[in-house]
């Protein structure tokens, strides 16, 4: 009689369906959270990336298109370059404009045909190389530039911070550090900086 009380409650238990939605959904709820909070991060670091390197080309390009430069004339582009990257966070993007020269064949102060930085001004302070020094930047070709030919060079760098602080697959709680390099050649000859950087002899 037992046996059979017994046998007979584990067969309604077994029939028993109730709490089965509740279980499947404990089960899947966290791979699909994982998941989409991995999309979520993804496509936020895709959205920046790209951001980020439009901002540097934008820079580049707007140098570039102008035959002399004052200070204002670069603090106003990076207004702009500020006013592209809202509403991302400003805290760790820096970047530097310069522009590089090969030098002439009858450079005295500087090897011929080296490639050194005619003038270099800093975006959110970020740390430039020193006039006339010599440009060691593997991103630019030597054969790139004419003997005697100027090209305005920008470089980024930005640190991105994962939304989410728990570690996904797509999307580690480390900081991933960014770099973009633009170069554009200027619509004249140089661009020249404060009325000073378009004379070859400066560095030559």
């Amino acid at each position: 009689m037992v046996l059979s009380r017994i046998n007979r409650a584990l067969n309604i238990f077994k029939m028993d369906r109730s709490g089965v939605a509740a279980v499947e959904f404990a089960l899947i709820a966290p791979v699909a959270m994982i998941m989409m909070m991995g999309t979520v991060e993804l496509g936020r670091a895709v959205v920046t990336a790209r951001r980020f390197n439009l901002v540097t080309a934008v820079i580049s390009d707007l140098v570039a298109r102008e035959n002399t430069m004052s200070t204002a004339d670069l603090d106003a582009i990076a207004t702009a370059a500020q006013t592209i990257w809202s509403p991302y966070d400003q805290t760790t993007l820096k970047f530097q404009v310069m522009q590089i020269r090969k030098a002439t064949l009858a450079a005295l102060k500087i090897a011929p045909n080296t490639i050194y930085v005619d003038w270099a001004y800093s975006y959110f302070s970020a740390s430039v190389p020193s006039q006339c020094s010599v440009y060691t930047e593997t991103s630019i070709p030597s054969n790139m530039l004419a003997t005697g030919a100027a090209i305005i060079i920008v470089n980024g760098s930005y640190t991105y911070k994962p939304l989410f602080g728990t570690q996904l697959p797509f999307a580690t709680t480390a900081n991933w550090s960014w770099t973009s390099s633009s170069s554009h050649s200027p619509r004249q000859v140089c661009t020249d900086y404060n009325k000073t950087n378009c004379l070859p002899t400066t560095c030559e």
